[in-house]
């Protein structure tokens, strides 16, 4: 393994467990992301300006705020990676409510999507409304697919500059060449529109995505099954052979599996084979000429990424609380 993977990693697991002192209450994952966005964003781990964003965020939130509830953690540690904490979580609620008043519902994935853009733009009615229409353009395409948990990539798009023909002339080229590997739906509908972010041959793109997709088959970890097939578009990206790029990620990830908290007891190999990916990414793609994005952003794009899953996460978890609640009141 690469020394500068090894020490990524070895980071990032130290970082987790710095971490898990402030998040035990919260997701299980919450103190891997916490440590991942340190590792990706070249920040030292802070638990004190963390636990201080957590309390500004429940002193200056609304009292039925979405922002203070389960997605508070996610948007503490976002907080304490800024420069100045206080005036990005004041451009993040006006983010929100600017997307709000455009017409998106209050939930978790809207939180998320004003976290991404109030990191890009400070023209947020502009941006609100061009993720509006990149949002119809994909409900037109995917009516029954698309849904609240579009609204991260949704926002990702609109950051990224791609027009809404550009969008809707790309998804179907994009999806025509995965179609043959990939069933339709959620996940077709996933990496295609990762695979949009970059300023690349689609076709190329497409055929990395397949070729790595295979390359991880061959060593038993399966992401199509697993529903993380946007890895895979960001995976494209990089310019190493599928082969090689699929050992180095599968020896960083057998390596973290050797760190405490992230053992086959703790979460399943395809997360933590994630997890090193994400990590690898960071390392090998940070300046990447052939991305639409900057070398900045395509870091935040990983960890974005990552928290969107988390976040589909939360609101299982909380869409199965509240059902087995009410099963138990009529009871």
């Amino acid at each position: 393994m690469r020394t500068e993977l090894k020490t990524s990693i070895d980071q990032f697991a130290e970082y987790s467990k710095i971490y898990k002192s402030v998040t035990k209450w919260d997701s299980t994952m919450m103190d891997k992301l916490c440590a991942l966005q340190c590792v990706c964003s070249g920040r030292q781990a802070d638990t004190e300006r963390y636990k201080a964003c957590r309390t500004y965020i429940k002193e200056n939130a609304g009292f039925l705020s979405t922002i203070k509830g389960e997605m508070l953690p996610v948007v503490a540690w976002q907080m304490a990676a800024e420069e100045e904490p206080e005036a990005f979580f004041a451009n993040m609620q006006e983010c929100y409510h600017t997307l709000r008043e455009a017409g998106f519902s209050a939930c978790n994935h809207l939180v998320a999507a004003a976290l991404h853009m109030a990191r890009i733009t400070d023209d947020f009615p502009a941006a609100a409304a061009k993720m509006k229409m990149l949002y119809r353009a994909m409900k037109q395409i995917h009516p029954f697919a698309t849904g609240q948990d579009d609204y991260v990539t949704a926002a990702m798009l609109a950051a990224s500059g791609i027009s809404v023909p550009e969008f809707q002339q790309r998804i179907s080229r994009i999806e025509e060449l995965l179609r043959n590997w990939i069933a339709r739906g959620n996940q077709l509908q996933s990496i295609a529109n990762i695979i949009l972010l970059f300023n690349v041959d689609d076709i190329s793109l497409c055929e990395r995505a397949i070729n790595i997709h295979q390359a991880f088959r061959e060593k038993g970890y399966n992401f199509k099954s697993h529903d993380m097939t946007a890895l895979l578009a960001l995976l494209s990206v990089s310019r190493q052979p599928a082969d090689l790029l699929a050992d180095e990620i599968v020896e960083a990830s057998d390596y973290l599996k050797t760190k405490k908290g992230f053992g086959s007891l703790s979460m399943e190999k395809c997360q933590r084979a994630m997890m090193a990916a994400g990590i690898y990414i960071t390392n090998e793609l940070g300046d990447g000429e052939e991305s639409r994005i900057s070398g900045t952003a395509l870091q935040s794009m990983v960890v974005d990424y990552l928290v969107a899953l988390q976040t589909m996460c939360i609101c299982c978890i909380v869409t199965v609380t509240a059902a087995a609640s009410a099963s138990s009141a009529s009871s």
